[in-house]
């Protein structure tokens, strides 16, 4: 279904009844079914799966507590990257430090050096 909650794509309140559910569905589904101008087969896939959550009790409550424990959670930034960047340059420094690949290392030229040096 992707990451869009499905309160979202219904576009429905967490409090709604089933009733109030099944009617945003059915409106939802005339304008995005695969068969009408405006409709794509993946905005419908997302609208059913939506609705297969919602119109059920128990995938319904299932979703509202997980929905509940992760609004509990603090966030923490994602800085996987940056600590892999960091020890790249790392262990390029010390490469460049111990001499290993200074016989290959050559200073940035400006592109306009090989027109001067044939």
């Amino acid at each position: 279904m992707g990451t869009r909650c499905p309160y979202d794509v219904l576009g429905v309140d967490e409090r709604s009844t089933r009733a109030e559910v099944r009617s945003a569905y059915r409106r939802l589904a005339l304008r995005l079914h695969p068969d009408t101008p405006t409709g794509t087969p993946d905005g419908f896939a997302e609208l059913a799966a939506a609705y297969e959550v919602l119109s059920s009790r128990r995938r319904r409550a299932e979703h509202d507590r997980q929905h509940r424990e992760a609004a509990a959670r603090p966030h923490a930034p994602d800085l996987t990257h940056v600590a892999a960047t960091i020890d790249d340059l790392d262990a390029r420094w010390s490469t460049l430090i111990a001499g290993e690949d200074l016989d290959t290392w050559r200073p940035a030229r400006p592109r306009w050096w090989s027109r001067l040096i044939p």
